[in-house]
């Protein structure tokens, strides 16, 4: 069936469809399917009921349809944190609100023109029949996402077809490209870079070897996106959920000293296009990284603190970054704008979200049926062009607690962190008492972190405490936010 599909043309979820050299017999494909059905139904931000999965030989074919791209999209970055699955084969179909033609150009158009880094670029847009195809040239990959994600928050589209080149102005020698990717999977703290191998010839970058996970081969895709990087193959990537997994805990990471934390953080944002373009000050004392200086955009300064949190032995991230727009019109200007992105963007369009803006600050009002949908509300709002900061004021509606025992819940928490191939279950326990589920033990980094309380939530807790630290920092329980209540965390 899956070879079928595969000569039929269906679309590979994460560019390729990676196999493994051999089954998983520990990991069945019913048991895979099981575990992502089940993930799926608890997501709010996918209709679960329209998906279809089939599992085999841990490759997993997803059909059904949709209401938009992004959900579509959802759909599969849920299915790669699953453990064992190998591969994804795309058949789910978006099936979004039929628009004209020009009028979805103009908004996907006017998407570009508002994004404060995608304004720059030349992109070229062609639309049939909610195809959209993105044509023109960019500096590097990173440009090239930010265009592509600035034009998929339009309703309406079915898909993107992304013809956009990538123009490199500074070439480097293989050598200084490959130096730097092997520096980059270092520093990652979700890739075990031992189990990969580097090539690279005129610019066009191979990845082979062994991950853990899909998830593990994202993240090894983008440290691969650096300067001078014309084209970045993953199809000699092999996943297999034991590799490494018994040298994984062994083998820890050092305790990075300030000056380590320092080096790694200039590495990630002289990397991120969002970031790259201005001088932040940035200072390290006992992990607790501070970020301080002028951006003009808050997608910027967002994409900076985020960055900081995702480097290994960063304890705590405390940004002064200012955010001073320019070239900007009144804050009657700036509502429109918001207001006619937070219209034809997919997720949150059918919601009645109020907006207020000062100073160019936007306060966001309404209700809303998840926190996947007031999260990206805000994120909406933060990339439009002017906007200084974010207030976000809309309030999830109430999902009464569905009671079970503890010694359940316990149960459940436990199957979803042993089924999530970004956590390591082994390093976690989890106590429950009178619905409140308390998290212990060690992980390797934030998004690590924020998948165990994700994962506690969804087994069914109450509430989660978490007691966790964090691999390589000083501070024994980390000064991050806790989420407490039944919504689950979004996953990275």
């Amino acid at each position: 069936m899956v070879r079928d599909m595969m000569r039929a043309g269906v679309r590979i979820a994460g560019i390729v469809c990676l196999v493994a050299a051999a089954a998983n017999a520990a990991l069945s494909d019913s048991a895979i399917a099981d575990a992502l059905e089940s993930v799926l139904r608890q997501d709010p931000s996918v209709s679960a009921h329209a998906i279809t999965v089939d599992v085999e030989e841990g490759i997993v074919t997803l059909s059904g349809w949709v209401g938009n791209l992004l959900e579509k999209e959802r759909a599969i970055v849920v299915a790669k944190t699953i453990k064992g699955v190998r591969g994804i084969v795309d058949a789910v179909e978006p099936n979004p609100v039929a628009r004209e033609n020009q009028d979805l150009r103009e908004d996907i158009r006017r998407a570009l023109a508002l994004d404060p880094v995608a304004e720059s670029f030349e992109i070229d847009v062609a639309v049939d029949d909610g195809v959209v195809t993105l044509s023109g040239s960019v500096d590097s990959y990173a440009e090239r996402r930010i265009a592509v994600n600035a034009a998929k928050g339009v309703k309406g589209i079915r898909e993107i077809i992304d013809e956009i080149s990538i123009d490199v102005k500074d070439t480097r020698s293989n050598s200084e490209i490959q130096a730097e990717i092997k520096a980059r999977l270092r520093l990652d703290p979700y890739v075990d870079h031992r189990t990969l191998h580097v090539a690279v010839e005129n610019g066009r970058v191979v990845l082979s070897g062994t991950v853990r996970s899909m998830v593990e081969a994202n993240y090894a895709m983008e440290d691969a996106r650096v300067a001078g990087v014309k084209s970045i193959d993953i199809n000699q990537l092999e996943v297999d959920w034991k590799a490494g997994r018994d040298m994984r805990r062994d083998k820890k990471h050092p305790v990075r000293t300030d000056e380590q934390i320092l080096r790694a953080l200039k590495d990630v944002f002289e990397h991120d296009a969002r970031v790259e373009s201005f001088n932040l000050a940035v200072t390290v004392r006992g992990g607790t990284v501070s970020l301080r200086g002028t951006v003009d955009n808050l997608m910027a300064r967002r994409a900076a603190e985020r960055g900081a949190r995702n480097v290994m032995g960063v304890a705590e991230v405390q940004s002064f970054l200012k955010v001073r727009p320019v070239g900007v019109e009144s804050d009657a200007a700036i509502e429109r704008d918001v207001r006619r992105a937070l219209k034809w963007d997919p997720v949150v369009e059918r919601h009645d979200i109020t907006l207020w803006v000062r100073n160019r600050k936007v306060y966001l009002y309404g209700k809303v049926d998840s926190e996947y949908e007031k999260q990206h509300a805000a994120d909406v709002a933060a990339g439009v062009s002017g906007v200084a900061e974010v207030t976000n004021n809309v309030v999830v509606r109430t999902v009464p607690w569905s009671w079970k025992s503890d010694v359940r819940i316990q149960r459940d928490i436990m199957e979803h962190l042993r089924w999530d191939s970004r956590v390591d279950a082994e390093s976690i326990a989890v106590e429950v008492h009178d619905g409140v589920a308390t998290l212990k033990g060690e992980v390797d980094g934030f998004t690590e972190y924020a998948a165990a309380l994700s994962d506690a939530l969804g087994g069914g807790a109450k509430r989660v405490r978490s007691e966790l630290s964090i691999e390589g920092t000083r501070r024994t329980y980390p000064r991050v936010p806790i989420h407490f209540g039944k919504e689950r965390l979004l996953r990275p």
